[in-house]
């Protein structure tokens, strides 16, 4: 008797929690850049001169050394640059004495924001696979563009969900005005808590 009135409850249970509506679930797009203190990313940075020539070539690491509770909500800090970062339901914000969304995600083509540096940041790509020495990325590729005088650069950035950046490139335009490639970041190596 006892048995029949638990099967009884589970079936009863499970008609009730059944969802009848026709929406299709909510899509768990993780986060762009993964936060946690420890994560880290290392970084192969090249500089090129106006001919493509390597001038300079060095390592960077990227890591979260702390966080921090600002304003009820948890943010991360890297020891480069030093300032903070938080993941939220529409994507990545750097806090610089207010919350400033620095990548929209998830995103469409075409998509745009204003950084907190005043840029115009373009989402050009969603699905962009790039390889990053020998290893194989499907990316979100954003664009931002930067003119002052004679100073006419643009950046691109592409960012592997739930990874982190995996390229950046910066190019500049030449007295011939032409854009050529002026400094890369590529990944290393990443290791994430």
């Amino acid at each position: 008797r006892f048995l029949n009135v638990i099967i009884l409850t589970t079936i009863t249970l499970s008609i009730s929690c059944k969802d009848s509506s026709t929406e299709s679930p909510a899509i768990d797009y993780g986060q762009l850049i993964p936060l946690a203190v420890n994560n880290m990313w290392s970084y192969k940075i090249e500089v090129y001169d106006s001919l493509g020539v390597i001038i300079d070539s060095r390592e960077e690491l990227h890591t979260i050394i702390r966080d921090t509770i600002i304003s009820g909500e948890k943010w991360y800090r890297y020891n480069i640059p030093d300032t903070y970062y938080a993941n939220r339901a529409n994507g990545y914000y750097k806090y610089a004495g207010s919350a400033i969304l620095e990548y929209k995600y998830p995103t469409n083509v075409g998509d745009t924001i204003i950084t907190s540096d005043g840029l115009r940041r373009e989402v050009v790509s969603t699905n962009k696979s790039i390889i990053v020495n020998n290893v194989s990325y499907t990316t979100y590729q954003f664009k931002e563009n930067y003119q002052t005088g004679t100073l006419d650069i643009y950046w691109e950035y592409y960012i592997a969900p739930n990874i982190g950046q995996v390229r950046f490139n910066a190019y500049r335009r030449n007295a011939q005005s032409q854009y050529y490639l002026r400094l890369k970041f590529d990944l290393i190596e990443y290791k994430l808590k």
